[in-house]
């Protein structure tokens, strides 16, 4: 995560936040609004949230239900709470907050069709709600022993039988 004071910003198209150490803010913001050619480019910033000490819960939502939660917390001396980063993994739970955010969530990320997402969330507020790519199933598998993966997989083939009405599958493999 690149860092501007009180606020956090990552490159839409950067996997990986990085720290860009200790240069003035304008050098700063000057290194992650344009590249290395000069060309502007897209961010996404975010005020820094200070309960990123405590870790970035990672949940993950099948069918807007959580499946399972990891905490990640920074290693000592960093802010970043990225797994690859050096960030370690611990059980977590939810709150009765952060399950009243969820229950709210839930019926919106349904309507959109949204069946598998990671919600990421930093002092009971979400952070990021990623669609494409959510990570940590092994870490989650690790802290809270299970096979999430499964889960998933079953999970989505009863969403598939529940709603076979809707899509006529032997019309789908007669084309494919």
């Amino acid at each position: 995560m690149y860092c501007l004071g009180k606020t956090g910003s990552s490159l839409l198209s950067s996997r990986f936040p990085v720290d860009v150490g200790q240069a003035d803010i304008k050098e700063r913001i000057a290194a992650v609004v344009v590249d290395s050619s000069g060309k502007g480019r897209f961010i996404t910033a975010q005020k820094f949230l200070e309960q990123v000490k405590d870790g970035d819960k990672r949940i993950y939502l099948v069918n807007g239900k959580p499946l399972g939660i990891v905490n990640r917390l920074p290693a000592p001396g960093s802010f970043l709470a990225n797994i690859h980063q050096g960030a370690r993994c611990e059980a977590a739970e939810l709150n009765p907050k952060e399950e009243l955010i969820i229950q709210a969530l839930a019926p919106l990320l349904k309507e959109m069709g949204l069946f598998l997402v990671g919600l990421d969330m930093i002092g009971e507020q979400i952070t990021e709600i990623n669609l494409t790519s959510p990570s940590a199933v092994r870490q989650i598998n690790q802290v809270m022993g299970k096979s999430v993966e499964k889960e998933i997989v079953a999970a989505m083939v009863r969403h598939v039988d529940a709603h076979s009405n809707i899509i006529n599958m032997s019309e789908y493999r007669k084309t494919s």
